[in-house]
C-alpha cells in the first residue's frame, strides 16, 4: 500500500508475526536491520538441536562435544541442547551414528531461533 508504520515494541515474537522488516537497536545504536527472514538467516549461523536420549545427559553430552559441527554442549535434567554448525542436510548422518554407536534416542529435533534469541545473543542488554 506504499505506507511505513513505525512500532517500538520489546515483545519480538510478535514483531515477527506481522513486520516485514524491523531494526533492533540498542542505546541508540542499530544492531541489526533489514527483512525479517534476513536477519533470521543471517544472525542465525548455526541450528539448535534438542536432543534426549534413554541414558544420562551427561553421557549423550560427552558423545557430542568431540563430534564435528557440533558447538556448545550443554546437558540438562533430560535434554541436551547444542549448535550444530554443519550443512541441515548432514544431520541424518549425525542421528544415523548415534544410532549405531548404541544411543538410545527419544528425541532428535532441530529448533530454529526467533527473534527474541537473535535479540539476547547480540545485544549487549544495556539500556541508555
Amino acid at each position: 500500500m506504499g505506507r511505513t508504520i513505525l512500532i517500538s515494541s520489546h515483545i519480538l515474537t510478535e514483531m515477527a508475526d506481522f513486520c516485514t522488516s524491523i531494526a533492533i537497536m540498542e542505546e541508540g545504536r542499530v544492531l541489526a536491520s533489514g527483512r525479517v527472514s534476513e536477519i533470521l538467516a543471517r544472525l542465525q549461523p548455526a541450528l539448535r538441536l534438542e536432543i534426549e536420549s534413554a541414558g544420562s545427559p551427561q553421557d549423550l553430552a560427552a558423545w557430542l562435544r568431540p563430534r564435528q559441527h557440533v558447538e556448545q554442549v550443554q546437558p540438562g535434567e533430560r535434554i541436551v541442547q547444542c549448535r550444530w554448525m554443519g550443512a541441515r542436510e548432514e544431520l541424518p548422518q549425525l542421528h544415523r551414528q548415534l544410532v549405531q554407536d548404541g544411543v538410545e534416542l527419544i528425541s532428535f529435533s532441530v529448533k530454529t531461533d526467533n527473534l527474541e534469541d537473535i535479540y539476547m545473543r547480540i545485544s549487549g542488554h544495556r539500556t541508555s
